[in-house]
C-alpha cells in the first residue's frame, strides 16, 4: 500500500524537496523569512544552525505539521498542501525527541507504527529483524519501551524511520544519545540506503555525522538561508583549507 503510494507521488524532479519563499510568523515572531532550499535526491543534505536559528520549524513545514504563512513547499514533486496526507505517510520521521507507546514492547511499537502507515509486517519481517540484530537490539525486542534506555528507543525510532521512508528520510540528530557502537552502525545504514537511492535531511550537532555522511551543506541563522551547497563548497567559503567543523562554527558566527 505505502509503495503504491510513494508511487502516485513520483516524479521527474531531480529535488526530493522543495522550499520555494517560505516565511513562518508564529504569534508576530518572524521564525523564517523567504527560505528557498532544494534537496537533491540521491544524497545526505545535513539542515544546520545555532539554536533558534529555524531548523525544527523548517521540518514542521516540510512534514505539514506547521503551514507557512508564505510560499510554497513540494515534496516529491508535488506541491504539500495539495497532498499533505499523502506525502506525510511516505516520509521516514525521526524526531529529537525518542517517542512510543511506553507500555507496549518494542516489537509491538513497531508493528504499530507500521500498521498505521498501511505497511504489512510480513512484507518487511526480514528487514526488521536483520536492522534489530545490528542495532543489537534483539534482547530487548520484548521489552517494554517505557524500560529501554534512551538509546536504545532512539535506535529504535531510528529503524522505524528506515522502514518507513522508502525514498525520503528526515533525521534529526540521529545518532545523539548512542554508544559508539550504535552510533556507527546508524551511520553505516544511512550510507546504504542513500547507496540504494534515498535521501535524507538530516539535523545533527555531531561533527563525526556531518564529516561521513553530509554531501549537501545549508547553514541557517535567524530564519534565513546564510549558505547552501555541497560539503567542499561550504568549507571553502568559510574556512579555506581548513576542517568542517572550523567552518560550521564561523558559519554560525558569522552576522
Amino acid at each position: 500500500m505505502i509503495l503504491e503510494s510513494y508511487k502516485q507521488l513520483m516524479s521527474t524532479s531531480e529535488y526530493i524537496c522543495e522550499l520555494r519563499n517560505v516565511s513562518k510568523v508564529i504569534n508576530t515572531t518572524q521564525i523564517l523569512s523567504d527560505v528557498n532550499l532544494n534537496i537533491r535526491k540521491g544524497r545526505v543534505t545535513a539542515l544546520l544552525g545555532p539554536n533558534g536559528a529555524g531548523k525544527t520549524t523548517t521540518i514542521r513545514i516540510i512534514l505539514s505539521l506547521l503551514r507557512p504563512s508564505s510560499g510554497e513547499v513540494f515534496v516529491f514533486g508535488k506541491e504539500l498542501k495539495k497532498n499533505a496526507t499523502q506525502i506525510r505517510g511516505n516520509i521516514g520521521l525521526l524526531p529529537q525527541r525518542n517517542a512510543g507507546y511506553k507500555q507496549l514492547t518494542a516489537l509491538d511499537n513497531l508493528k504499530f507504527i507500521l500498521k498505521l502507515n498501511n505497511i504489512d509486517f510480513k512484507d518487511i519481517e526480514d528487514e526488521l529483524i536483520a536492522m534489530l540484530e545490528r542495532l543489537n537490539l534483539m534482547e530487548v525486542a520484548n521489552k517494554q519501551f517505557g524500560k529501554l534506555s534512551g538509546g536504545e528507543a532512539r535506535a529504535l525510532g531510528f529503524i522505524r524511520a528506515v522502514l518507513i521512508g522508502k525514498q525520503f528520510l528526515i533525521l534529526d540528530e540521529p545518532t545523539t544519545g548512542l554508544d559508539i557502537a550504535r552510533a556507527v552502525e546508524i551511520r553505516k545504514i544511512i550510507q546504504e540506503e542513500v547507496n540504494s537511492g534515498k535521501s535524507v535531511l538530516m539535523s545533527s550537532h555531531v561533527i563525526t555525522d556531518l564529516e561521513e555522511l553530509a554531501q549537501d551543506i545549508i547553514i541557517l541563522k535567524k530564519g534565513r538561508v546564510i549558505k547552501f551547497g555541497d560539503r567542499e563548497e561550504i568549507q571553502t567559503h568559510f574556512s579555506p583549507g581548513g576542517k568542517l567543523e572550523d567552518a560550521i562554527v564561523k558559519a554560525f558566527m558569522e552576522d
